[in-house]
């Protein structure tokens, strides 16, 4: 009874603990192999056509941090702006704006509207 227990609260040898962590490392070299095949055997380069489409649409970029704040419409004087809980204030018509936070800095950015 007594072997028993000091066998169940003994730790397992280095050795063991080694080849224990080989297996898993071994495992898991394995899998990213595999995932490096699929990737390189469906990727979108190989798959499509490259198409060079140009945006007609000009981005609204953070003026602190250069992130991107949202989307202008110039053909249909529309802004876009998607995100989650994401806050917007207008003001329309002559000499209106638009403000609002930056989602990674959080500077307020705003947008005058020529009207």
């Amino acid at each position: 009874m007594i072997k028993l227990q000091q066998q169940r609260n003994s730790k397992p040898s280095l050795e063991a603990r080694i080849a224990s962590v080989e297996r898993v490392i071994f495992d898991l070299d394995r899998t990213v192999s595999v995932l490096i095949e699929n990737i390189a055997k469906y990727s979108p380069s190989m798959c499509e056509e490259k198409h060079d489409i140009q945006m007609k649409d000009a981005i609204w970029y953070c003026t602190n941090c250069k992130s991107k704040c949202g989307v202008i419409d110039r053909s249909s004087d529309e802004i876009r702006i998607r995100y989650k809980d994401h806050i917007v204030y207008c003001v329309v018509g002559k000499g209106g704006h638009i403000k609002t936070p930056c989602r990674r800095c959080s500077y307020m950015n705003e947008l005058k509207v020529d009207v």
